[in-house]
C-alpha cells in the first residue's frame, strides 16, 4: 500500500506528542523527588550535582558539533555575558525553588510557580515592547482568582510573615522572578545560538558557582534507596529538558506551552496518588474549592502560553 503524504506529518506530531508528554511528567514528577531528597541533601548540593550530569549529557548527546557552538559562544563577549546572567538567572531558580520547596507540598509549590509565565510575559512588554493582549489579561485575571480560591484555607497564614508557609512561597515567587530572567535572556541567546548550546552554558555557570560550596559528604552517607532517587533525579532533568526541546521540532510553541501548562496537575495528581505511602510527602489536604482554583490556574495558564498572532512560532525553552 501506498503511503499518503499525510503518514510523515502525522509520525513527527505523534513523536512529538510522546516527547511533550514525557516532559511534562518528568517537570510533574521532579517536585516529588525533590520533596524527598531535601530532607538529606542542601538545595545547593542538590542542583549542582543535578547542573553537573545534565550539562553532562547535553554535551554527550550534542557530540563535537555541540562543543563546538560552545565555544564559539564564549568567545564572543556580548553572548558571553548574556549566557552567564542567564546561568546566574537558572541557578538562582533551582536553588530558591527547592529551599522554597522546603516549606510547601510538592502540589502548593507548582500552583505558586505558575507566576513565572507571566513575569515572563510583563518583562518581554518592558524590554522588548511586545504586546500584551486581552487574552493574557485574561489569564492574569484567572491566575489571580485561581490562586485564591487554592489558598482560600489558607489566607490567614499570608498575613503572619515570618509564618513557614509565607516564607515558602516568598521563596518561590523569588524563584519564579530568577526563571523570568533566565528566559528573557535566553530569549535574546536563541537569536544566535541554540538551545543546547545555551543549556550547556548555565549548567556549567551553576557547577562553577556553586563548586566551592559543595557539600560531597552528604552524598556518601545517603543510603542505596536515596541514592537510587538522586540517580533517578538527575536523569530526569537531563532527559526533560531534551525531549522538550526535541519536541519543538515536530509541535507548534503554542502546542507545547499549553502542555506544559498541566504540569501542576501531574504534580497535584502523583501527591495524592502517592503521598499516603510515602513519609516525606506531606499530604496536600485540598478542598473542592482548592482543587477548582487549581484548574483556573492552569486554564489562566495556558491563555499566557498561547502566543499572539505577531508573535514569532519558536518560543525559548
Amino acid at each position: 500500500m501506498a503511503q499518503t503524504g499525510d503518514e510523515p506529518s502525522f509520525r513527527r506530531a505523534t513523536l512529538g506528542a510522546f516527547l511533550i508528554f514525557y516532559a511534562m511528567l518528568c517537570f510533574g514528577s521532579l517536585p516529588l523527588l525533590l520533596k524527598v531528597l531535601i530532607v538529606e541533601i542542601d538545595p545547593i548540593t542538590l542542583t549542582w550535582y543535578r547542573f553537573v550530569f545534565a550539562g553532562l549529557s547535553i554535551a554527550i548527546v550534542s557530540g563535537f558539533d555541540g562543543v563546538r557552538c560552545f565555544k564559539a559562544a564564549v568567545g564572543n563577549p556580548s553572548i558571553r555575558w548574556i549566557l552567564l546572567g542567564a546561568g546566574l538567572g537558572l541557578s538562582a531558580n533551582y536553588t530558591l525553588y527547592m529551599s522554597g520547596l522546603g516549606y510547601l507540598t510538592p502540589g502548593t509549590a507548582q500552583i505558586v510557580l505558575q507566576l513565572s509565565p507571566f513575569f515572563v510575559i510583563f518583562g518581554g512588554v518592558f524590554l522588548y515592547r511586545e504586546i500584551f493582549t486581552r487574552r493574557q489579561w485574561l489569564g492574569v485575571l484567572l491566575l489571580v482568582i485561581g490562586c485564591g480560591l487554592f489558598f482560600n484555607e489558607r489566607l490567614d497564614q499570608f498575613r503572619s510573615l515570618s509564618s513557614a508557609f509565607a516564607t515558602g512561597a516568598g521563596l518561590i515567587v523569588l524563584a519564579a522572578v530568577a526563571w523570568a530572567i533566565f528566559v528573557l535572556l535566553q530569549k535574546r541567546l536563541v537569536q544566535t545560538i541554540d538551545a543546547r548550546t545555551t543549556m550547556i552554558g548555565c549548567y556549567a555557570t551553576g557547577a562553577i558557582v556553586f563548586a566551592a560550596v559543595v557539600d560531597h559528604g552528604k552524598i556518601w552517607q545517603l543510603d542505596a534507596r536515596m541514592a537510587a532517587i538522586l540517580v533517578f533525579c538527575i536523569a530526569v532533568t537531563a532527559t526533560s529538558y531534551l525531549a522538550f526541546t526535541s519536541s519543538l521540532r515536530h509541535l507548534k510553541a503554542a502546542t507545547a506551552g499549553i502542555a506544559m501548562a498541566n504540569i501542576p496537575l501531574v504534580t497535584l495528581a502523583g501527591s495524592l496518588a502517592i503521598g499516603p505511602y510515602v513519609d516525606r510527602l506531606p499530604p496536600e489536604n485540598l478542598n473542592t474549592l482548592a482543587l477548582i482554583g487549581a484548574g483556573i490556574v492552569v486554564i489562566g495558564s495556558i491563555l499566557g502560553a498561547l502566543p499572539s498572532k505577531t508573535e514569532p512560532s519558536q518560543t525559548p525553552v
